[in-house]
């Protein structure tokens, strides 16, 4: 993941300033809230756009 992240970066895809530990805590608690809460798609799906949207180089 790490060298996947460094090459959207140096492409100018995901914002420079991430970092591994961030992708991980964003993801993992992404993760755990749908898991323990049940979200359905909808929410899920609404979710993972808004991680992502934030991820991408301004």
């Amino acid at each position: 993941m790490e060298a996947l992240l460094g090459r959207a970066q140096a492409a100018g895809g995901i914002r420079a300033d991430l970092a591994m530990p961030e992708v991980l805590a964003l993801l993992s608690s992404a993760c755990l809230g749908a898991e323990r809460h049940q979200w359905d798609d909808g929410l899920r799906d609404r979710t993972l756009r808004l991680v992502f949207d934030g991820l991408r180089a301004p």
